[in-house]
């Protein structure tokens, strides 16, 4: 059992470590990014020709900044 929670959390820090060298080389970089709540990108609303779906740009380096500090669990 700690065996596996110790994989995890050195996983998560690997993967937090790479998120934050991202945001930096994604400095002045816009995304474009739908409106929708996040369970809806992946549920296939999408993609659904009846949903209009509007997109705004996000700047990509504080999302990667985000979820290495936040998004992680």
């Amino acid at each position: 059992m700690c065996d596996e929670i110790f994989e995890k959390v050195k996983r998560q820090s690997s993967i937090c470590k790479k998120l934050r060298r991202m945001s930096i080389e994604a400095k002045d970089i816009k995304v474009s990014l739908p409106t929708l709540p996040l369970k809806n990108w992946f549920d296939g609303t999408i993609q659904n020709p009846e949903t209009e779906v509007f997109f705004e740009e996000y700047d990509l380096a504080k999302l990667l900044q985000y979820i290495a500090d936040i998004g992680l669990d």
